[in-house]
């Protein structure tokens, strides 16, 4: 729905902000995130590019309360990176993180997942010390949940060994890989 039909349609249907209409919308938004293998990523992260926007607002301006919500708001920081926009994907994936760490602790795949995609992230905006301590994090919160065979600790060691092969540091990415 095109943002001005939207605003008009809260005036006249609503006359005012409805909260349970705002969390229903995020967590409707926030479902339909397309998997990062899924055919015409790019199509369709385009169509929900709004109202993940729209939805984000109603988190940053207190209308929706995000607690409960972290799977969403990590899923639009993925949506976002994807996008290009690694600022506003940046503020999404901490505010998942803050969120996955007062309900489930340091040490769930969740929480650590999060971790990771900021190693990502941080990379790609070439804050490189900081990825490295984001990867070395996650690799050792999976060790301990996952054990050495889980895909997200491989993952997570195959961003260590591409950002070391970045900074140069041969010997250390041979070891990742």
């Amino acid at each position: 729905m095109h943002s001005c039909v939207h605003l008009w349609t809260v005036h006249v249907v609503n006359q005012g902000f409805d909260v349970k209409m705002g969390g229903l919308a995020l967590k409707c938004v926030g479902r339909h995130i397309p998997d990062r293998n899924q055919h015409n990523l790019l199509v369709t992260e385009r169509r929900l590019m709004q109202h993940t926007t729209r939805s984000w607002e109603f988190v940053i301006n207190g209308s929706v309360d995000s607690c409960g919500r972290e799977h969403y708001l990590h899923n639009f920081g993925i949506m976002f990176a994807n996008q290009g926009r690694l600022n506003k994907a940046e503020k999404m994936y901490q505010q998942a993180l803050q969120g996955y760490k007062k309900a489930w602790g340091l040490e769930h795949t969740e929480t650590l997942d999060t971790v990771n995609n900021l190693g990502i992230l941080y990379a790609d905006l070439g804050r490189l010390n900081e990825a490295e301590k984001m990867y070395q994090r996650a690799l050792q919160g999976f060790k301990k949940v996952q054990g050495l065979e889980h895909t997200l600790i491989l993952k997570t060691v195959n961003n260590l060994g591409d950002l070391y092969a970045d900074l140069g540091q041969l010997d250390e990415a041979e070891k990742m890989y």
